[in-house]
């Protein structure tokens, strides 16, 4: 690893692993106390350069929004920096930088089933909406989620992504007023 590795994401336009030039670097306030973490960008995440700007970020923008939350005021990121391959060490890369954005954050929301399962070595299905903690990688909450896109198409899962919601709401105001 090089000493400007932490810079590498957002001053590159190009994946130093495998030459994907689609990378999508982290964004949003970098001393936010909430870190929101999803699986790969998405097309238009690739257009923009911003991640969470397609269906799941349409949704969570809309849901955050409902509650006073700004999304932009929050740390934004990929497990995957580029849409995903099959190159391990692009993998690697990825799972590094997340780790490292984590440090010091008060909250993590992990957002689809590649990093619910990385990170928290179960199902989302299996934990979704609930607030589980994973003193493994991370030392504070961690709430997890289907991709908020999905939970859009059944109802079980739009009331349990407003209930996670709520939650995160209460830590969050709790953690900036107190």
């Amino acid at each position: 690893m090089t000493d400007d590795f932490e810079d590498f994401f957002e001053n590159s336009i190009a994946c130093h692993v495998c030459g994907s030039s689609k990378v999508v670097p982290p964004v949003g306030n970098k001393n936010s106390p909430i870190l929101i973490v999803g699986d790969f960008p998405v097309d238009e995440d690739v257009t923009t350069g911003v991640p969470m700007t397609g269906p799941m970020g349409r949704v969570l923008r809309q849901e955050l929004g409902h509650l006073g939350i700004d999304v932009k005021q929050l740390r934004r990121m990929n497990l995957w920096k580029h849409p995903v391959n099959k190159n391990p060490a692009c993998f690697k890369l990825g799972t590094e930088e997340v780790l490292r954005e984590a440090k010091d954050r008060k909250i993590i929301l992990l957002l689809g089933s590649d990093v619910v399962k990385l990170f928290i070595g179960k199902s989302v299905m299996d934990l979704n909406g609930l607030i589980v903690e994973s003193s493994l990688y991370f030392s504070c909450p961690v709430f997890c989620c289907i991709n908020p896109a999905i939970c859009i198409k059944e109802v079980r899962g739009l009331v349990k992504l407003d209930l996670l919601l709520l939650s995160l709401q209460s830590m969050y105001r709790k953690i900036i007023y107190d």
